[in-house]
């Protein structure tokens, strides 16, 4: 705009304060250039996303006119102020994104050229990485204080930290937070990105305030129920979330192979839901399944049982990928001879697992592959022949890996089982 044209513009409104009563007074548009600059995990469409929205909410302030090109790398302030001068603006923005995770922060400066001093310096904020606060409100805080410094506006206004800038009439107005109300079973905790933990009263309900036009997701855990995670969109009407929590297991059943060669399975009931559980189990070596092994001419095969009572505990979440347990417990050794008359076995009647490591893996929750690994304690009057049970040879007087013989009790340090947990 020449020299001319100002004047011309002046005099318009003088003529149209002091002739007309027009109370709002028409300005000059400032001319703002932009430099933007990207950093962190961010594609080549995300980036575009980001400065042509700045660009479009920009230009919708008729206050306001963009010097182009956009200068797209950093530069110091002085330089800045150097480029914008050459390119015949008056003020410039500076927009600074960095996107890492879940995350996208904007560090955010304007210096005005005309009186020579910054109107705001580094400021900063984050957003939720989803695309409609991408698209919608990621400028939101540079729009609102661009637009309290550079735009016409004709009356003191309050900035709030919720805040809607409406270039349609030059003004920045409050928005107030949105009312959402989560339905759950009373005591389940949520709590999420943007929202603060809150508890469900005795009622099923629980009141949070959220920011408009933003997505929100959430996490509700309850004692007994599995955990649940879910999307919600927040536009400018209260909104009621209503959690479909389901009950946790009270029961299931393992089925294993021991050492990769004996069956077995087991029957689980929680008594702590997911959580804490007591096991009924049983091995069987009546018959070696995939490797028979004969030594000296003794078969390794027996018809022993074992029966396990067992007690163990999760380390973490029941939705885990991979999930942990510790076990503890006593075992018996059934013998059954020809008659079908059943006894505690001669070598060894019981014994105890000293500390097993249970490790699951799925991504179903009732339905999981498991790892057991055992530490197992044996008492027997008779170490020598536990040997012999075991390795198939009296004659094997040295150190066995993976176990300690001793005068009362042999320890086996290599018992481990494969199978699958079927969670009813």
């Amino acid at each position: 705009m020449n020299v001319t044209r100002r004047l011309m513009l002046c005099v318009c409104c003088f003529i149209a304060v002091n002739v007309f009563g027009v109370e709002e007074i028409a300005t000059v548009p400032r001319q703002l250039k932009i430099f933007f600059t990207v950093s962190g995990d961010v594609t080549e469409d995300e980036k575009n996303i980001f400065l042509q929205t700045l660009l479009i909410k920009l230009s919708e302030d008729s206050d306001i006119n963009l010097i182009e090109p956009v200068v797209e790398r950093s530069l110091s302030p002085s330089e800045k102020t150097d480029r914008s001068r050459e390119s015949g603006a008056d003020c410039w923005l500076s927009a600074d994104i960095n996107a890492s995770g879940e995350k996208v922060a904007v560090t955010y400066s304007s210096y005005d050229i005309r009186n020579g001093t910054f109107v705001f310096e580094d400021k900063k904020y984050e957003k939720i990485r989803t695309i409609p606060n991408l698209s919608r409100i990621l400028w939101r805080n540079v729009l609102v204080d661009v637009a309290e410094q550079y735009s016409a506006i004709t009356q003191p206004v309050e900035v709030k930290e919720i805040v809607k800038y409406n270039p349609g009439i030059k003004e920045v107005v409050e928005e107030q937070g949105v009312k959402v109300v989560f339905e759950a079973k009373p005591g389940t905790v949520i709590y999420g990105n943007g929202i603060e933990k809150v508890t469900v009263d005795e009622t099923g309900l629980a009141k949070v305030e959220c920011s408009q036009m933003e997505t929100y997701k959430i996490r509700a855990e309850h004692s007994g129920y599995y955990p649940l995670e879910k999307n919600f969109y927040v536009e400018t009407q209260p909104v009621k979330v209503v959690l479909d929590q389901k009950k946790a297991s009270q029961f299931a059943f393992d089925l294993y192979f021991e050492q990769f060669d004996y069956f077995g399975g087991g029957f689980l009931y929680y008594i702590i839901p997911n959580y804490l559980y007591t096991e009924l189990e049983t091995t069987l070596f009546f018959k070696k399944i995939f490797w028979p092994v004969e030594k000296d001419g003794v078969n390794w095969e027996a018809p022993l049982m074992h029966v396990f009572l067992s007690l163990g505990y999760y380390l973490n979440k029941e939705d885990s990928l991979f999930r942990l347990a510790v076990e503890t417990g006593v075992f018996f050794r059934l013998f059954f001879h020809e008659d079908l008359f059943i006894s505690l076995d001669g070598l060894s009647g019981m014994g105890l697992k000293l500390c097993g490591v249970h490790l699951e893996v799925s991504s179903f929750p009732k339905l999981r592959f498991f790892y057991d690994h055992n530490i197992m304690l044996f008492f027997t009057d008779y170490p020598d022949l536990m040997r012999t049970a075991i390795v198939g040879s009296s004659n094997d007087d040295g150190m066995l890996f993976g176990y300690l013989f001793a005068e009362k009790f042999v320890m086996d340090f290599l018992n481990f089982r494969i199978g699958v947990r079927f969670i009813l």
